[in-house]
């Protein structure tokens, strides 16, 4: 489903570039982000209407009950760490041209058994249903690489922090 700006205010309550603290607060189980416990997408969204950004929220926690104050404050840093893992990074340099993601032959067992191995058993579901439909070559991504190797898995690494 592809929202506007006016379509995202209107289905969550919050403008565009606020998605990634209302994913920080009330998290999104499509993107394995938690959130914080007990803040669900009602409360996020009056949170961010009220204060605009987590900082704004966290500056007035005096303000708020104090059963919403003390959900916020134990998972402080998992707000923030949801709120950096929603952030989209627009600015990256691109290995390949736009022009070559176009549809191509797809190497749809490596993808496979690459998100398999990812289990990420969702977009296995997901893929599958693709090739069962008319594409059972949809693009070419990359030239043929290692792609688990070009995936770093342990989140505790000093890569991580490049991310951010």
């Amino acid at each position: 489903e592809y929202l506007d700006a006016a379509g995202v205010e209107k289905k969550l309550g919050v403008r565009p570039d606020q998605i990634p603290a209302f994913k920080g607060l009330a998290g999104d189980s499509s993107d394995n982000l938690p959130g914080v416990r007990g803040i669900g997408p009602k409360t996020a969204a009056v949170l961010l209407q009220d204060w605009q950004t987590l900082d704004g929220i966290y500056a007035h926690l005096d303000v708020l009950s104090p059963v919403l104050a003390g959900k916020l404050v134990a998972d402080k840093e998992q707000a923030y760490f949801c709120q950096r893992m929603a952030l989209l990074d627009r600015n990256i340099q691109l290995p390949i041209a736009l022009e070559d993601l176009a549809c191509g032959n797809l190497p749809s067992q490596h993808v496979l058994d690459f998100l398999r191995s990812m289990e990420f058993s969702l977009l296995v579901k997901r893929f599958t249903e693709l090739l069962r439909g008319s594409a059972s070559a949809c693009f070419d991504l990359l030239p043929a690489t290692d792609m688990e190797a070009s995936i770093q898995k342990d989140a505790s690494s000093p890569h991580q922090q490049s991310l951010f």
